[in-house]
């Protein structure tokens, strides 16, 4: 079985393996694999993308975990019988990305960028101190004048090399750290049932008691330093995640 996907870019064998992982689950979702298809071997991934066998195991690793995979000793791995699932919760993904993987076309509007001295909140999740200006951005995104998801953002105005009003803040945010240099590949996430803030609801024109599920997430890179601190609220009528619970 030959792969037909390209080298893998990334830094650090973890930062490596997720990038392994999402490119075996695009191979899946290319090929159409039924339930239990096997899947390439280790050499095989090896052969494919030139990455290291450590690097492969923990990708494989990553898609037993998150219910994608199953192995069978001594026969290999298989895809599980939890098609549903190619895009779980556990993946991390930005806004943007998991509107793509779901087929959703959404409007991208930025609502404000700013840069600040941080606060409390922002001085804990990143690390920065009182005076390190950090960069705020809020964004909303719609489908059909409906508001699906709002976002607030914050990280370390260091990252940015250039003017403010000099960069495109329409797009993903993790695809223009990457450009910076600034690789987010892990994320600790708190998740809750929250409304709009008031003076969100009433800018957006968004009834208050709408219920959204709120993702406050720190992210992280490929050396466990914190990054970027984000509180996205998801449209509850319109948006689920789900997640494999092993026993």
């Amino acid at each position: 079985m030959v792969m037909a996907i390209s080298g893998v870019p990334g830094n650090g064998t973890q930062s490596r393996a997720l990038t392994v992982r999402d490119a075996i689950i695009d191979l899946i979702e290319k090929r159409g694999y039924q339930t239990g298809a096997r899947l390439p071997s280790e050499a095989e991934v090896v052969k494919a993308l030139g990455v290291g066998r450590t690097t492969v195991r923990e990708a494989y690793r990553f898609l037993e975990q998150e219910g994608i995979v199953f192995s069978k000793k001594g026969a290999g791995r298989f895809y599980s019988a939890t098609p549903e699932l190619l895009r779980p919760l556990t993946r991390l993904e930005g806004v943007t990305e998991m509107a793509a993987s779901r087929g959703l076309k959404l409007s991208n509007q930025v609502l404000s960028i700013t840069m600040n001295d941080p606060d409390k909140k922002e001085r804990e999740e990143l690390g920065v101190v009182a005076n390190e200006p950090v960069i705020r951005l809020a964004r909303v995104r719609k489908q059909r004048g409906v508001t699906l998801v709002y976002s607030e953002d914050s990280f370390p105005r260091s990252f940015i090399s250039d003017a403010l009003d000099a960069v495109d803040w329409s797009g993903s945010l993790f695809e223009l750290l990457d450009i910076y240099g600034v690789h987010v590949v892990q994320s600790v996430t708190q998740i809750s049932a929250q409304c709009l803030p008031d003076d969100v609801a009433e800018q957006l024109g968004e009834d208050a008691t709408t219920p959204y599920l709120l993702l406050v997430q720190q992210h992280r890179n490929e050396t466990g330093r914190p990054v970027l601190y984000s509180r996205d609220w998801h449209r509850g009528s319109e948006i689920t995640f789900e997640v494999t619970r092993h026993r």
